[in-house]
């Protein structure tokens, strides 16, 4: 995944954030106003937010996580290379081998 550089209010927060969204960030431009949905990851010694453009896409990134195997970044890595309906599909079916596809 990319990183992403969020100004709230003055502070700058690092947002992990798929290819696709990094794209549609670089073409919104520094300095303009985005939202962006964001999940903040929490583990030992590690605190990352990973940030997408629709609640629909946070949503699923969510439940990817929650597939045995799959972290974050993997989660992050499925959603930039296979559609969310393939996503849901390869979930609700058990399809391991789709949901191995990604790096990560």
């Amino acid at each position: 995944g990319d990183l992403a550089v969020i100004d709230v209010g003055g502070v700058g927060y690092e947002v992990n954030v798929s290819a696709e969204v990094s794209g549609n960030l670089s073409s919104i431009g520094t300095g303009n106003i985005v939202k962006l949905y964001t999940y903040m990851y929490v583990r030992e010694g590690q605190i990352a937010l990973y940030g997408f453009l629709s609640r629909g896409d946070l949503a699923l990134f969510k439940l990817l996580i929650t597939v045995s195997g799959v972290g974050p970044k993997g989660g992050l890595s499925l959603l930039s290379v296979l559609s969310a309906d393939d996503l849901r599909f390869a979930i609700v079916t058990g399809d391991a081998k789709m949901i191995s596809r990604a790096p990560g």
